[in-house]
């Protein structure tokens, strides 16, 4: 299976999943939607995967994209779509259950309160580098609230450390790690530089474009990019997918999911109807811990 949004035969699960990526666009043209058809490859090709997800916008994968029929059977911790709640000061006890019993799942932190979700998450990225031994791919939405350029607590020093890490040597491990940002400009240099590739959607702001082409000037010839720097302020449901070590430098359309759209946001006057089908998770099967939890 290939995880471009187009044939790529250099490119297929087996590679990515234990690859490292970065997704940078401005808010609402795409980038939790482009790495939710990347998540959809991965799980047609049986791989694990684990999405740390702040913002209650990737339950959707559990159904297909009309909501009529079933989806991936993941499990989704947490939130209002939850098979199983999560509680603060659990990070650990999760993230031994998810590498113990290898299942793949949604962390949706979005209802801690402030502070609580970076907490939680340093602790299960924590365990998570220490403990995994096999191939996962880890998505993080909103990466720059877990690995910020300024760090506002000791739970964001925690958790950008242990990105880093996953970043830079995760791969000695088998996780390979996605980090989604709106802004480019406020992520951690020191993670999001470290990336075996990156994914561009449209972006406007001078600061993010500016860390692009810092991003460039490390992997590869900023004069071979000349014409990705120039695009990125007027793409339109594309996205450059750049990983000089894999010799790809391409600008790609961005295929429709097969999941529901979880993430969309409504247009005036609008109300999403939920799906009115959800592929069903064992729970018994994801650990002693999850399922005393949702009991």
């Amino acid at each position: 299976m290939k995880i471009s949004t187009r044939p790529i035969p250099q490119l297929d699960a087996a590679t990515f999943v234990t690859s490292t990526q970065g997704i940078i666009a401005k808010k609402r043209v795409g980038k939790s939607y482009t790495a939710s058809v990347q998540a959809e490859e991965l799980l047609d090709a049986n791989q694990q995967i684990v999405v740390v997800d702040p913002t209650s916008a990737w339950w959707g994968l559990r159904s297909n994209a009309a909501g009529d029929g079933p989806g991936y059977p993941i499990a989704v911790l947490g939130g209002d779509h939850g098979d199983a709640p999560l509680a603060v000061g659990s990070g650990v006890q999760v993230a031994e259950a998810v590498v113990a019993d290898g299942f793949s799942c949604i962390l949706d932190v979005s209802g801690f309160d402030e502070g609580d979700d970076v907490d939680f998450v340093a602790d299960f990225l924590e365990t998570f580098y220490r403990r995994n031994r096999v191939a996962v791919h880890l998505f993080v939405d909103e990466a720059d609230m877990f690995a910020p350029q300024v760090n506002d607590s000791a739970g964001q020093k925690r958790s950008g450390r242990a990105l880093n890490n996953i970043v830079r040597r995760g791969g000695i491990k088998g996780i390979g790690c996605t980090l989604i940002t709106q802004r480019a400009a406020v992520i951690s240099k020191n993670v999001i530089s470290q990336v075996d590739m990156l994914t561009v959607l449209q972006t406007l702001y001078t600061g993010d474009i500016e860390t692009i082409e810092g991003w460039v000037k490390v992997h590869a010839n900023k004069a071979v990019a000349r014409e990705m720097l120039d695009s990125l302020p007027t793409l339109s449901r594309e996205a450059w997918l750049w990983s000089p070590t894999l010799g790809l430098f391409d600008r790609v359309p961005i295929r429709e999911r097969r999941t529901f759209n979880s993430g969309r946001t409504p247009e005036a006057g609008e109300r999403i109807a939920p799906p009115r089908v959800l592929a069903p998770v064992d729970v018994a099967k994801l650990g002693a811990t999850i399922a005393a939890a949702a009991e």
